[in-house]
C-alpha cells in the first residue's frame, strides 16, 4: 500500500515540489470494499514494460494479464480501512487499486506489482529494499516495515561519492509518443570500483537530509533537476564491486516539473550525492 507521503524531492528549475512514502502494508486476503468512484481500467501501454522491470529485479514471473487496475479517478489518495492511501493491492480477485494521480506514477505503480508478484502485504527488506531497490518506491513506513538495515561491515572504508563510479542511461533511448505512451526511464548508476565494502558519506542539505540519487535534465524549452533523499542506510553501504541504481520515469509532455518534456533535444546528469556523471544526450520525438 502507497500512502502519499514520501516521494522523491522533484524541482522544476527554480521550483520546490513536495515529498510522499508508503504503508506498512499492501494486501487485504479478502477484497475491501471498492472505494467510491473507483472503475476499472485498461492497463496503460507502459504497464507491461513497468511489469517487465519489477519481474526482473524481484526474480519472480507472473502472468500480468491476470491482475485487474482500479482507478479513483481525479484525486491524489483515498480512503481504504481507515488510512489515507495511493494504492493497493489485494490477493483476493488480484486486484490494484490507484488513486487516479498515481496511475502513471511508475514507481508507485510498480511498488503494488511488486506485491501482486511475490504475493505478500508487508515489505520485504530483500525484495523493497534490496533487489528492487531504485525500480519501486518505498518511502519511510515502507522501510519501516521491512525492518532493520544489516549492520555496516566493520572492514567498510568511508569514501566520498567522488569514489564511485557514476553513470546514467536512458531508456529507450529515443523516445517517441508511439512506444509505451511516451514513457522513459532516466537510469542513474553507482558501482563501488574497489574490492572491498565500502560506506559512501553523502552531505546533508539545508533540511539535514542528504540526498542520494539525483538528475539534472536541460533543453531549449527549459529544464528540471530531482533528487531522492537518503532514507535508508543501505542506500550509502556497498560490498565490494556492488551497483546500485534509481529509476526517474519521465514521459512526453509539457509539464517539467511531473517530467513530462516538450520533444526537443536535452542534456541529461546523474548524480549521487555530489558526484555526477558525464552527460547524456536524448532526443524525445513527438
Amino acid at each position: 500500500m502507497r500512502s502519499p507521503l514520501g516521494h522523491p524531492v522533484g524541482l522544476s528549475l527554480g521550483t520546490a515540489v513536495a515529498l510522499c512514502g508508503a504503508l506498512t502494508t499492501c494486501r487485504f486476503p479478502t477484497a475491501p470494499p471498492l472505494p467510491p468512484g473507483a472503475e476499472v481500467i485498461t492497463p496503460p501501454a507502459v504497464y507491461a514494460r513497468w511489469w517487465a522491470m519489477t519481474e526482473s529485479c524481484s526474480g519472480v514471473r507472473g502472468p500480468f494479464q491476470d491482475v485487474t487496475f482500479f482507478e479513483i479517478p481525479g484525486v491524489s489518495d483515498f480512503e481504504s480501512v481507515g488510512r489515507r492511501v495511493v494504492g493497493y493491492w489485494t490477493s483476493a480477485g488480484d486486484q490494484i487499486v490507484l488513486a487516479g494521480n498515481a496511475v502513471l506514477d511508475g514507481g508507485s505503480v510498480r511498488h503494488e506489482m511488486l506485491h501482486a508478484l511475490i504475493r505478500i502485504g508487508g515489505h520485504p527488506r530483500d525484495q523493497y529494499l534490496e533487489k528492487c531497490a531504485g525500480v519501486v518506491d518505498c518511502g519511510a513506513a515502507c522501510i519501516a516495515d521491512a525492518g532493520s538495515a544489516p549492520p555496516a561491515d566493520p572492514t567498510a572504508l568511508t569514501i566520498l561519492p567522488s569514489s564511485l563510479e557514476v553513470t546514467t542511461e536512458i531508456s529507450p533511448a529515443a523516445p517517441t509518443s508511439d512506444r509505451d505512451g511516451g514513457f522513459f526511464v532516466v537510469r542513474v548508476a553507482v558501482r563501488n570500483t574497489l574490492q572491498r565494502p565500502v560506506i559512501a558519506k553523502l552531505s546533508p542539505t539545508t533540511t539535514a537530509r542528504a540526498l542520494s540519487f539525483q538528475y539534472d535534465v536541460r533543453g531549449l524549452t527549459g529544464g528540471t533537476v530531482g533528487a531522492e533523499v537518503a532514507l535508508d542506510p543501505s542506500v550509502v553501504t556497498f560490498a565490494p564491486g556492488e551497483v546500485k541504481r534509481q529509476y526517474f520515469d519521465f514521459a512526453i509532455g509539457n509539464d517539467l516539473p511531473g517530467r513530462r518534456l516538450p520533444p526537443g533535444t536535452y542534456t541529461v546528469v546523474g548524480a549521487y550525492g555530489s558526484h555526477r556523471s558525464d552527460a547524456a544526450a536524448v532526443t524525445v520525438g513527438p
